[in-house]
């Protein structure tokens, strides 16, 4: 097997794809080794199509949105479109994760969740609509 890194810096999505099904192959047939990255894609595409979510309250969510691309990602939460509000029931709530952890939900922690993936070849987003139902 013959190692080949290739320079991806900042591959378009389709070039990204294109590479991947041709490292997929050659692996299989022990040609040659892909060292593969660039701008961030989600790992889930299924989770794009979950993007309401009706959950309990004083229940615990997870709203995941994992990526795939060049190192370093950099996760950020928004809700709402600002900056996560602090929560008293979880002062320890890590919003640079790729999922967020929502404990002991409450009515007002119904809104839009939306998750960013940046590296320096671009960026993702994805929003989840949350209605917390219950007391």
């Amino acid at each position: 097997m013959f190692p080949l890194f290739l320079c991806t810096y900042c591959l378009t999505p389709f070039f990204l794809n294109l590479v991947h099904a041709i490292k997929e192959l050659s692996s299989q047939r022990g040609l040659l080794s892909l060292a593969v990255s660039g701008a961030p894609t989600f790992s889930d595409l299924n989770m794009l199509k979950r993007s309401f979510r009706a959950w309990p309250a004083k229940h615990t969510i997870r709203l995941k949105c994992k990526a795939k691309g060049t190192t370093p990602l950099k996760y950020t939460w928004l809700k709402d479109g600002r900056k996560m509000p602090p929560r008293i029931m979880d002062p320890y709530l890590n919003i640079s994760l790729w999922y967020l952890k929502l404990k002991d939900l409450r009515p007002d922690d119904s809104g839009k969740y939306t998750c960013i993936v940046s590296n320096r070849c671009g960026s993702i987003n994805h929003t989840y609509i949350l209605k917390v139902v219950g007391k």
